[in-house]
């Protein structure tokens, strides 16, 4: 009789220890998902929890087992919290209410004057008669920036617009000397073609370059004027522009504007004749052709003067 006694409590004891087991896994799995939902104080307690539960299915689970589940519990608590808060916030009714309440604070008193029979028209508060323009919406880029206006005066050069465009790539250094087209991984020779000597980039072919100094100071001997060498400004081009053009009368520096930038110019067409067409003329004729264009475009606008 004892014998059978003993092996139904055994028999009893390991039903429940698969309970146990079970009930454990389940638990466990609770717990995971309960763990994202935590901060570090939760995932403190389950990890309490799971070690003092001891092996799946032994005694020593019990104590590990109950502190899971009062864990998961308060867990599966906060989830339900959540979803209610996100439910009853996400609803219309509670999102127009929101709004309704939050436009009911505005006041449009003194702000803005409405008049009845009067329709609404849109209006481009940029120009004075309220229509929109590519020109007023380019301008407004630049509100509240700092404009640097020492280079606009060669905009009212005397000369043609192609030319007034490369004068803006030369002070701005962005013609494509060989170093610019390195950058943008183009082939080409690193030598400055009219001297053969300096690795090319736009302050030296039209300040530094020995062949270029020699068309400047011909052209100063052909004008008359008397200016300073381009040298002794270290690469800065709008800089001697900007000093050359104030030894001059107010009058005659939209002429010399001209001169400069047709100079500028002649000695940036020999370059290419030579890198394109394999064409070299002497400083000589580059002053000469120089002179040439300043006198078809004075002849072109005689009539305008």
């Amino acid at each position: 009789m004892g014998e059978h006694g003993g092996r139904g409590a055994l028999r009893r004891w390991g039903r429940k220890g698969v309970e146990g087991r079970g009930g454990c896994r389940r638990e466990k799995r609770g717990a995971r998902v309960a763990e994202e939902q935590l901060g570090a104080s939760g995932r403190g307690e389950l990890l309490a929890a799971v070690a003092g539960g001891g092996a799946a299915g032994h005694p020593t689970s019990i104590s590990g087992t109950s502190r899971l589940k009062s864990t998961s519990a308060r867990c599966s608590s906060l989830s339900s919290a959540k979803r209610r808060m996100l439910t009853a916030s996400t609803k219309p009714s509670s999102y127009l209410a929101a709004t309704e309440q939050s436009m009911s604070t505005l006041s449009w008193e003194g702000c803005v004057e409405f008049q009845e029979g009067i329709d609404d028209a849109i209006a481009w508060r940029w120009t004075p008669n309220g229509s929109y323009s590519a020109n007023s919406a380019y301008r407004i880029q630049f509100v509240g920036g700092i404009q640097d206006n020492r280079s606009d005066f060669f905009w009212k050069a005397k000369i043609e617009n192609k030319c007034k465009f490369f004068g803006w790539l030369m002070i701005h250094r962005k013609i494509l000397t060989a170093d610019k087209l390195q950058l943008r991984g183009w082939d080409n020779s690193h030598i400055c073609p009219l001297c053969g000597v300096e690795p090319e980039t736009a302050m030296h072919l039209l300040m530094e370059c020995a062949f270029a100094k020699q068309v400047w100071r011909h052209i100063w001997q052909k004008a008359g004027l008397h200016m300073h060498v381009a040298s002794t400004f270290v690469g800065d081009m709008l800089r001697w522009w900007s000093t050359c053009r104030r030894e001059m009368a107010k009058e005659q520096r939209r002429n010399f504007d001209g001169l400069f930038i047709y100079t500028a110019w002649g000695i940036w067409l020999q370059r290419n004749a030579r890198i394109f067409n394999g064409t070299y003329s002497t400083v000589m004729q580059v002053v000469d052709s120089i002179i040439a264009m300043c006198k078809a475009y004075v002849g072109a606008h005689v009539l305008d003067e």
